[in-house]
């Protein structure tokens, strides 16, 4: 009989150490578990850090294709308007040649006519 009271309080010594050891590691566990969401809770929000930083680079990339967009338009018009500007200086020096000849050629005769 007293050996099996022994027996008995060793079992149950070596339960209360198993409980013991199970609660402790029960601790652990929810600790673990809580770190664990609060670096979930820190990696979302990186996340979402790095979709706005994404969504706000993307308009200024929008942004500056549409101003590239206006800035070639714009180029354009003014090279169409030096082109019209290079012809009207053109036909302009044309007449000009025109009119001297002209004069030359009218005080060619105006001289002949003198000398007559």
């Amino acid at each position: 009989y007293a050996s099996e009271v022994r027996d008995l309080r060793h079992q149950m010594s070596h339960l209360r150490e198993l409980f013991s050891e199970s609660q402790h590691n029960k601790a652990l566990a929810e600790q673990s578990n809580q770190t664990l969401q609060e670096h979930v809770r820190i990696l979302e929000k990186r996340f979402q850090d790095i979709d706005r930083v994404r969504a706000a680079d993307k308009k200024k990339m929008q942004a500056q294709k549409q101003k590239h967009k206006e800035l070639l338009a714009t180029q354009d018009a003014l090279h169409r308007e030096v082109s019209k500007y290079r012809r009207m200086a053109a036909d302009s020096q044309r007449w000009q040649s025109r009119f001297e000849k002209l004069a030359a050629d009218s005080n060619q005769e105006l001289q002949t006519e003198v000398d007559r």
